[in-house]
Parts: structure tokens; C-alpha cells; sequence
């Protein structure tokens, strides 16, 4: 439930739906209805915490792969070099994230 209520949490705020949106998509990478922008907003976070989701990662690659008509194959080197990098902070970033849990 977090996800919609994440984002009436925003909209309250002043956010418009069309960003809000992100915290209600960014779990249902698998829906047929999602764009490219909310795979990008499910990876990064899934990526951010140094998690690799193959099945998301599959899906957001042959999004790609047929929005520039390229191969499979070539859109994985580059995401995977990509998310490799982004992957390698995610220890620091999750230390740093539990200095703030909610008690």
C-alpha cells in the first residue's frame, strides 16, 4: 500500500500526478501499462539499494532495445556497465540511509 500512499503523500504537497505517478508505478514493473520513465524509476529503485532485478532489467532493455531499434544484446552492455557502477556505492548509501530509520 505504501506505493499509493506515497503518492497522495506527494499530491498533498504540491506535486503534480504526473510525478506523483512514479511512486505508485515504481513496484508494478510487469503491468503492460507502464513507460519507459516508470521501468527507469523501478530500477533505480531497486539499483540504489545495490540490488540487480534481472526480470526488470530484462523488461526496461527491450523497451530501449525497440525504442532504438538496436539489439538486445547491445543495450545490455551499456545497462549493464551502467548499473554496475551505480550498484557499487549502494553499501555507503544504505549506511548512510540508517543513520534516519524511523524509530
Amino acid at each position: 500500500m505504501h506505493e499509493e500512499c506515497g503518492a497522495d503523500i506527494l499530491k498533498t504537497f504540491g506535486i503534480h500526478d504526473s510525478l506523483a505517478r512514479f511512486a505508485r508505478t515504481h513496484a508494478s514493473w510487469k503491468s503492460p501499462e507502464v513507460t519507459i520513465e516508470d521501468l527507469l524509476v523501478s530500477l533505480a529503485d531497486k539499483i540504489w539499494r545495490g540490488k540487480r532485478q534481472e526480470d526488470l532489467e530484462q523488461i526496461l532493455l527491450h523497451r530501449i532495445s525497440v525504442a532504438l531499434s538496436k539489439p538486445d544484446w547491445e543495450v545490455f552492455a551499456s545497462l549493464d556497465t551502467i548499473l554496475s557502477g551505480l550498484a557499487k556505492g549502494a553499501d555507503r548509501r544504505l549506511a548512510w540511509r540508517s543513520q534516519f530509520a524511523a524509530a
